[in-house]
């Protein structure tokens, strides 16, 4: 069952990686993490379909960290607002400005 979350964690952290064209790779250095992701999810979906008790645990692991974040945000006052990127500007400052954290914008 650890092999599930472990094989898991690192396939999410080297797609992240792979998509995310802010990071500058070159071709030699995308080519390698996009051939070690594609056999990673190849293993991933193998041990999903051989050990369905592991499967089972990962996402009962995973909805019960959901849900105790979706807790804490309610809890804390926390919600998620939406912008037009007509109104982002004029209720956060200018884009260049780096005077607010990151918001999501919604066109």
């Amino acid at each position: 069952m650890y092999a599930i979350g472990v094989v898991g964690a690192i396939t999410v952290n080297l797609g992240s990686c792979c998509f995310n064209k802010r990071l500058g790779l070159n071709w030699r250095e995308f080519a390698i993490m996009i051939a070690t992701f594609a056999v990673l999810f190849a293993i991933e979906i193998t041990i999903a379909k051989t050990k369905p008790a592991a499967l089972f645990f990962a996402t009962c692991v995973l909805g019960i960290g959901f849900g105790l974040r979706w807790y804490a945000m309610k809890r804390a006052g926390i919600e998620t607002v939406m912008l037009s990127r007509e109104m982002a500007p004029r209720s956060f400052g200018p884009s260049g400005s780096n005077t607010c954290g990151r918001i999501l914008i919604h066109s």
